[in-house]
């Protein structure tokens, strides 16, 4: 359950993982194929086809990637697996077939429920709660800069950061 690592020359990150993951073959013919694949900061995400005995079956991955100088390392971690890193794209998530492993089932979840969080949209007055307290969203601080807002009860205000408000909860949710 270590790292592996080779030389990349100088090929991106997701093209050497794309090739990687459907380099696999038997019989010299190939085992898996990369269906749909993105990348969030180091991390890439694949929905991973996988024929056998006629039936095909799509699953997701996540690999944990990292470059040092020429290196590049990885780490494959399919859903099965139960990956902690869930922000995989609706592209992979689409493509995945149906699965009764729980561990999947809960990534996919996770997966889909931060997709939801970074695609909310807000609006001046909305009340959002983070932490402890009720805050008005007041006014947009710019982008990738959260918004002003106002703490209910007291009317202080605070510039909630872009991931703060993705942490934040719409009221009535």
């Amino acid at each position: 359950m270590g790292w592996t690592s080779t030389l990349h020359h100088g090929e991106r990150t997701l093209d050497f993982i794309n090739r990687e993951m459907g380099s696999k073959t038997r019989d010299g013919k190939p085992v898996f194929t990369v269906r749909a694949s993105g990348m969030r900061g180091s991390t890439w995400y694949g929905a991973i086809e996988y024929v056998k005995d006629g039936t095909t079956k799509v699953f997701g991955a996540a690999v944990l990637t990292q470059r040092k100088g020429e290196e590049i390392f990885w780490k494959e971690i399919d859903e099965g697996m139960g990956p902690v890193e869930c922000h995989a794209p609706a592209k992979v998530l689409n493509l995945l077939t149906e699965t009764t492993n729980e561990d999947a089932v809960a990534w996919r979840a996770a997966c889909r429920a931060n997709l939801r969080k970074v695609a909310r949209s807000w609006e001046t007055g909305q009340i959002v709660k983070y932490g402890a307290y009720a805050y008005r969203l007041h006014s947009p601080a710019g982008a990738r800069k959260g918004w002003y807002v106002n703490r209910v009860g007291d009317g202080a205000l605070f510039r909630m950061n872009a991931r703060q408000l993705a942490q934040a909860t719409p009221q009535g949710e």
